[in-house]
């Protein structure tokens, strides 16, 4: 008995040696939403060259963020985009907002006009035609782009029409749109703060745990469980003839 405890504390001091020391910190973000707070952009890049911007975020409207891609930028959805914003123009929020994006609908006035998927007249980026007085044209941002004739102006605006997302020049609207600023009481968090998970209830530790313990369990059952005896057959006697002189019996 001594022997076998012995060995045991010796398979778990092993053990104990091959299993990595340190424990995995597992943390949740207290919010997944920020508050643009500040004139920005929405990238398709993580990059801020005038190259890389799809629109003007609204201030005081929501993003959804996605992930940290980095010390700079946040992958976030905006409006059912996705694209990059500078962490510093938006701060984050405790809980989920009501009003996230915009809502808000544009039409195009009496003239025909292309759909474009970027804010300048080129051939190479016509995505369709918008007939004259088309409605229920999602508004999702604009842009300043290339002036499409003397005095129209360089704004572009950033839209989503059945399900295509694309440019409109700003003269084709029947009015130039004009955003009422998100109202909601938020509260914002105030610095970095994680929450630590109890590793109990991370399913993905559990599985760690419960693969750990697998081994040492099918040891210590290895180690009590009571050997086998093997059933020795007895000895077979072997009865050995007296050494009888039968000559002198006759």
């Amino acid at each position: 008995m001594i022997n076998r405890l012995q060995r045991f504390l010796f398979l778990i001091i092993a053990l104990l040696c091959v299993i990595p020391t340190r424990i995995p910190v597992y943390s949740a973000d207290l919010s997944t939403y920020a508050q643009i707070t500040t004139h920005g952009y929405l990238y398709s890049s993580p990059n801020t060259l005038s190259f890389y911007q799809i629109c003007m975020l609204e201030t005081t409207y929501f993003v959804k963020i996605i992930l940290v891609n980095d010390n700079e930028f946040y992958y976030v959805d905006y409006c059912d985009v996705q694209g990059y914003v500078l962490k510093s123009v938006v701060r984050k929020i405790i809980g989920t907002p009501k009003n996230s994006f915009p809502n808000l609908t544009i039409s195009t006035n009496d003239d025909k006009c292309f759909f474009r998927s970027s804010p300048k007249r080129a051939d190479d980026n016509i995505i369709g035609t918008l007939q004259p007085f088309t409605s229920n044209i999602r508004y999702i941002g604009k842009i300043v782009g290339q002036e499409m004739w003397d005095f129209g102006g360089t704004t572009w605006y950033f839209v989503n029409y059945n399900g295509i997302k694309g440019y409109i020049y700003g003269g084709y609207l029947i009015s130039r749109p004009s955003v009422p600023p998100n109202t909601e009481q938020i509260a914002f968090i105030e610095s970095e703060q994680y929450l630590t998970v109890n590793p109990l209830s991370n399913q993905a530790c559990l599985a760690i745990i419960f693969l750990t313990l697998i081994p040492a369990v099918f040891i210590l059952i290895m180690l009590f469980k009571s050997p086998k005896v093997p059933v020795q057959k007895p000895a077979k006697v072997v009865h050995q003839t007296d050494n009888i002189d039968y000559d002198s019996l006759l």
